[in-house]
């Protein structure tokens, strides 16, 4: 992922700070994208038949 290469210039004291909750961040970004992909196309699903 490109944001590990942007948060690796980050300050070395900042890793368990900032830098911990960005990369988090973005990973629980991409999962509920997904997540709610999925539940619209179920709903659209039930909508069809």
């Amino acid at each position: 992922m490109d944001i590990y290469k942007l948060t690796s210039k980050f300050p070395s004291n900042e890793l368990f700070g900032i830098t911990s909750q960005i990369r988090r961040s973005t990973s629980s970004i991409v999962t509920n994208i997904a997540e709610g992909t999925s539940r619209e196309i179920q709903i659209k699903r039930k909508l069809v038949f």
